[in-house]
């Protein structure tokens, strides 16, 4: 047979598992109202600054969500 059964999870580890849903949830949700934001007609007509911090704050919340993505498929194996 090549089917292996999943190790059984610890507590803590299964209750970070369950967490992960509403965690990717939260960072897609967010991650929606910034590129909302970047698709404003005059988005790039304001200050660089708070362009930039916008366009930041999507590379980080990305980085997170991506980071949330790996850790489940981890949890999940």
């Amino acid at each position: 047979d090549g089917i292996v059964p999943k190790k059984k999870l610890s507590y803590k580890l299964q209750r970070e598992l369950d967490s992960i849903p509403a965690k990717i949830d939260d960072l897609e949700t967010e991650l929606n109202a910034l590129h909302e934001q970047v698709s404003q007609v005059n988005f790039y007509q304001q200050s660089l600054e708070k362009t930039e911090s916008v366009l930041a704050q999507i590379t980080h919340v990305q980085e997170q969500l991506d980071a949330v993505l790996e850790r489940w498929a981890e949890l999940d194996s």
